[in-house]
């Protein structure tokens, strides 16, 4: 019997900058590179239950408010 998975939640871009230490209060700190990664809670429940195999729907809203 197959497995179908429904997924309702967030969907978001990440911004991933490096640095080579945390900052300390107020300052600012030189990247040594950034990346975009594609996240959230429900986009990567969906994600993985597809890994797992199962027949998966994902739902979220995109766009601005």
């Amino acid at each position: 019997m197959a497995c179908i998975v429904g997924v309702l939640g967030a969907c978001n871009v990440d911004l991933i900058a490096y640095v080579p230490r945390l900052p300390t209060e107020g300052e600012t700190l030189k990247g040594s590179s950034f990346e975009q990664g594609f996240g959230g809670k429900g986009a990567n429940q969906a994600v993985q239950a597809q890994l797992l195999g199962a027949d998966t729907v994902f739902i979220s809203k995109i766009g601005g408010l």
